[in-house]
């Protein structure tokens, strides 16, 4: 979809504003993400994700399901002390939720979510 193909507000309900953790470059960056579980796969760059927890927001961090089973030659993990006390591999991608399940725009400010996140370092 080109955004040329649709107006700014029709984009934004049709898009939702998420948060990519990216440990590699130690990088939080707000995307958006349609409603297609491809787009939280693109985001992840993996084939089959999970939920790793809920915040009292109802955001839900996604993962990729699968990280620690590939040969990853630069593993990177972080953790989110304050929702999820363990490493959590790969990119993860924060998305906002509804009480029933629907995905909508996350409700954390993304300061306050940066502010959270613990790099985690492999020695």
């Amino acid at each position: 979809m080109l955004l040329a193909d649709v107006t700014i507000a029709e984009f934004f309900m049709q898009n939702k504003r998420a948060y990519l953790v990216d440990p590699y470059q130690n990088l939080i960056t707000q995307v958006y993400v349609g409603d297609m579980c491809t787009d939280i796969s693109e985001q992840l760059k993996c084939d089959i994700f999970t939920t790793a927890y809920r915040t009292p927001l109802n955001d839900v961090m996604y993962v990729d399901d699968c990280y620690l089973l590939r040969d990853v030659k630069e593993p990177a993990f972080f953790c989110v002390p304050e929702h999820y006390k363990e490493p959590l591999g790969g990119y993860g991608l924060l998305v906002g939720t509804t009480a029933d399940g629907e995905d909508q725009h996350a409700q954390e400010n993304i300061l306050d979510f940066a502010m959270g996140v613990k790099w985690m370092e492999i020695v």
